[in-house]
């Protein structure tokens, strides 16, 4: 009906019915489509040597636009805030500790100015995010105001990259719990949910006579339109099911050609191995090692190396910005440089549609969720073993967090299994 005009809307809702009435309604928020955020992180690297944003496939993000112009209240969603973090946005302003009169530091990527920013530091946070908080992410939100007024204090005023988790909207204000966090992906009517908080920011339409010492034009610039917020989900990566344990490996490359972990640091690896011919042969050599698998999260490969250890296998996240101090930069081309892949072991699964959630009871940390379908053999569905069935709008709570709820309170219960299914008309 979107197409009939008001006339037509009027002459359709005439009729002898005393009682009847026609409603004709307009959308007042249409949310963007899904766009792949390429992973964009920062590294300063060992030594302070590397200081420049690398690429990381293992980072990028299916981001969603929902809304500009309105911030979330932090307060009221204390539950699904994981972390709020500085962005360096300069926003074309001269930065704070540049010296002399030229104008190179626009050239600096964290020199983006005017709309075209709003993409560029989309990324930034998204990646940020997800290599902070992994699969919990699930919403951004960038505010680039500070940038845009006071570029040139961002040591002072900065502009801000808030991450959140999607969980129960009724309960809120408390401090996240990993146990409420879902993991499926964002769907309208949860955005929706999370956005009920959200407040309009004011108006403030730029007058062109900031008092700093770079002027750049704002005059009629409406800054509501910087502060923006996305619902994000993490790229899929690749998979490779090792048939022995029937369980997945999902991998993807975290660092750009060139970059590695440096040396001396791959001997705290849990497992290594000498020639392996190929990637699949070095996650199934990492997944052997039963101590520490579950908490496999990052693979070290150098293929075509004989004769030396050239699989590493590791139970932390070097790739988190804790480790950001173990990347190094190697240029000498000649050289056979290890690659870096972020991994996740998940026992029992079978790679598969984000639409489908697979929680492992007894599992701790960020491997106890994956997205696939689950598979293994001894597995029944016993008496009662479908709990739930619900609509997205029955409830408040994810279906994925209330599914793994009625698994942790069902002795019998070793794995639970959420999925979307669309509705037939």
């Amino acid at each position: 009906m979107s197409g009939w005009s008001d006339i037509a809307v009027r002459a359709r809702a005439t009729t002898v019915i005393p009682s009847a009435i026609m409603y004709k309604a307009h959308a007042t928020m249409t949310r963007g489509r899904s766009t792949v955020s390429p992973g964009m992180i920062w590294v300063r690297g060992f030594g302070g040597k590397v200081l420049r944003y690398v690429n990381s496939l293992a980072h990028r993000a299916e981001a969603a636009h929902l809304v500009a112009g309105w911030e979330q209240d932090k307060e009221s969603s204390a539950s699904m805030l994981l972390s709020s973090n500085d962005l360096p946005a300069y926003m074309g302003h001269v930065p704070h500790f540049w010296k002399g009169d030229t104008k190179e530091y626009l050239r600096m990527p964290d020199s983006v100015a005017g709309f075209p920013a709003i993409a560029s530091w989309r990324d930034v946070c998204a990646s940020m995010c997800l290599r902070m908080h992994d699969d919990d992410v699930e919403m951004i939100q960038v505010d680039l105001r500070p940038g845009l007024y006071t570029g040139d204090m961002t040591n002072e005023f900065a502009s801000k990259c808030d991450c959140y988790a999607y969980s129960d909207t009724a309960n809120r204000k408390h401090a996240p719990s990993n146990s409420e966090m879902s993991h499926e992906a964002p769907n309208d009517i949860a955005m929706g949910r999370f956005l009920s908080t959200a407040k309009l920011v004011n108006n403030y339409v730029g007058k062109g006579n900031r008092d700093n010492k770079d002027f750049i034009p704002d005059l009629d610039l409406h800054y509501r339109q910087f502060i923006n917020t996305y619902a994000v989900h993490r790229e899929p990566w690749d998979s490779y099911f090792d048939s022995a344990e029937q369980s997945s490996v999902f991998y993807r490359l975290a660092l750009e050609s060139g970059y590695s972990i440096e040396s001396t640091f791959l001997s705290g690896a849990y497992r290594a191995r000498q020639n392996i011919d190929d990637l699949n042969g070095c996650m199934h050599e990492c997944i052997k090692d039963y101590r520490h698998r579950m908490n496999f999260s990052t693979m070290v490969f150098t293929e075509g190396s004989k004769g030396a250890d050239n699989c590493w296998c590791f139970d932390k996240n070097l790739l988190h910005p804790n480790n950001d101090s173990l990347i190094v930069r190697i240029q000498d081309r000649a050289l056979m440089i290890p690659k870096v892949y972020s991994t996740k072991l998940c026992v029992g699964v079978a790679g598969g549609s984000e639409r489908s959630v697979v929680y492992r009871k007894g599992v701790k940390g960020p491997n106890s969720v994956c997205m696939g379908m689950p598979v293994g053999s001894g597995m029944i569905l016993s008496n009662g073993s479908v709990f739930l069935s619900r609509d997205a709008s029955d409830d408040t709570r994810p279906i994925d967090t209330q599914c793994r709820a009625a698994c942790d309170r069902n002795d019998e219960c070793a794995l639970a299994h959420s999925f979307v299914r669309a509705r037939a008309a």
